[in-house]
């Protein structure tokens, strides 16, 4: 009876814990992220590497991160539920170093994301929604940039960076 209970939890943890690496899935015409040959949209955790010229969209906003911070290769680890991202996400560089995080809520991003420079100081704070502050530190942690937004447009200039001065806050 305690070995049937044993492989029973083993088998349980096992599936609830299993992640897929994306080569696993497929993005399909209605947007939705699939395993392949399966008819029903995946739900479960996902990681593996991005690489800049792969077509495929699995891995949804890593392309646009890995854009911004001019990487080639990116390592990253999420969720999706009913084929959509949900919850955090987490982008590192391909040797482990944190490079930045977000979270979605049923595909559209939600809440804080957070980028670091490649000297693990932080690189911009801001909200995904329309609303908020967004804020840029320089490597040395000076803040450089802090902005508010209504609606999706800048509302308040708290502070400018010093253009000219080989500031990046992108």
């Amino acid at each position: 009876m305690k070995m049937k209970l044993i492989i029973i939890i083993t088998l349980f943890c096992n599936i609830i814990f299993a992640q897929k690496d994306f080569s696993e899935l497929e993005i399909r015409n209605n947007g939705n992220v699939y395993l392949k040959g399966d008819s029903v949209p995946f739900t479960g955790n996902v990681k593996g590497y991005c690489k800049e010229r792969e077509k495929s969209g699995r891995m949804g906003n890593a392309y646009y991160f890995m854009f911004m911070n001019k990487y080639t290769i990116l390592y990253v680890k999420g969720k999706y539920y009913k084929g959509k991202m949900h919850g955090k996400w987490v982008y590192k560089s391909k040797d482990g170093q944190l490079l930045g995080f977000q979270s979605f809520k049923y595909g559209i991003r939600h809440g804080k994301y957070v980028l670091f420079h490649s000297n693990k100081m932080k690189k911009i704070e801001a909200n995904n929604k329309k609303d908020g502050l967004y804020k840029a530190w320089n490597k040395n942690g000076e803040l450089i940039a802090e902005y508010e937004y209504e609606n999706g447009i800048i509302k308040k200039t708290i502070k400018d960076p010093p253009y000219g001065q080989g500031y990046e806050i992108w």
